[in-house]
């Protein structure tokens, strides 16, 4: 196996691991942006840490789902089964992980939330890899509130008076609701993806209404669009503020159908893998919506740097899974 270690990370999947925490920072941003004041360069070097963090976290993550899954994993596509890793650097290089991401946390100064955030998130990982195989259905929701904690670990890095979830009033309400369709958009591509090894059968058309959330974060979007354009009197530049976010949306949505639509006839488990690695992908449409809506050029670096290391990856290791 060439490049067990890329392999072991799911190397396609690593900028959405960094996305996460960006666009949650990014939300609590434009919720918040006149309360909390303007965005400082201490703001920016703490969702940075935050997003190095989560990514630290999620290979981590990965490298225990393989050494608790390597008795039953395919020699072919899993580096562990195969003997390309031993278990022994695999475990080291898990600790590694998870010790420089709390080194990361502790050289930027992160507030207590965000430890308590990246804990939790640390938790359920750990559990998921776990109980994934003998209660599935429970593991889709632990999978998804991997997601959603990273989500969250973004707001909690700013500070007390920038992070929505801590000022009260409306973003107390409003943050929950972005967590929730994220953790049920995670939950549906690991539901895609439960015994992708063995994939067949044609899936139905609940393969279409799995992406639901993804439909309403679309919806979200083109709502907040219309309600620009439309509104009087009108102004030009809220209209193409609110356009980028809309569209990819409209990706997000166009990018699930796409995915699932080979699926409805029979297929080889490579078709599923390639499903389900697409709608991963549509992981970093959903963080663009978000980065964009921030209307800040911090997050619209972000979100560009997003894109460009999602295609070298593509370009330069195209045979490496994210599945």
């Amino acid at each position: 196996m060439r490049h067990p270690w890329l392999v072991l990370f799911r190397l396609p999947n690593l900028p959405s691991a960094f996305g996460d925490a960006l666009a949650g920072a990014a939300f609590a941003f434009a919720l918040d942006r006149h309360a909390g004041g303007p965005f400082v360069a201490a703001d920016a070097a703490a969702v940075c840490a935050a997003g190095a963090a989560e990514l630290l976290l999620y290979m981590a993550g990965l490298a225990d789902n393989d050494l608790v899954g390597a008795a039953t994993d395919d020699p072919a596509e899993r580096p562990l089964p195969a003997g390309a890793l031993s278990r022994r650097a695999v475990s080291a290089a898990r600790l590694a992980l998870f010790l420089a991401a709390a080194a990361v946390g502790a050289a930027a100064r992160l507030p207590a939330a965000w430890w308590g955030a990246v804990a939790a998130l640390a938790a359920v990982a750990l559990v998921y890899n776990r109980l994934k195989e003998r209660l599935p259905t429970l593991a889709l929701f632990l999978m998804g509130g991997c997601r959603a904690l990273a989500f969250l670990s973004g707001v909690a890095a700013l500070p007390a008076e920038r992070a929505c979830v801590a000022c009260g009033g409306l973003g107390l309400w409003i943050a929950p609701i972005p967590m929730a369709l994220w953790l049920l958009y995670i939950a549906a591509v690991t539901r895609l993806g439960q015994g992708e090894e063995r994939a067949s059968e044609p899936l139905g058309a609940w393969r279409y209404a799995l992406g639901a959330p993804v439909f309403l974060l679309a919806a979200c979007g083109a709502g907040t669009f219309f309600a620009a354009a439309f509104r009087a009197p009108f102004e030009a530049r809220e209209v193409l503020d609110a356009l980028p976010a809309c569209a990819f949306g409209l990706l997000a949505a166009a990018n699930w159908c796409l995915a699932v639509r080979p699926l409805g006839r029979p297929h080889a488990p490579a078709v599923r893998r390639r499903a389900v690695g697409r709608a991963i992908m549509g992981l970093l449409f959903l963080q663009s919506m978000a980065l964009v809506g921030a209307r800040h050029p911090f997050f619209l670096a972000a979100c560009a740097l997003l894109w460009l290391a999602f295609f070298l990856i593509r370009r330069l290791a195209p045979a490496i899974s994210g599945s």
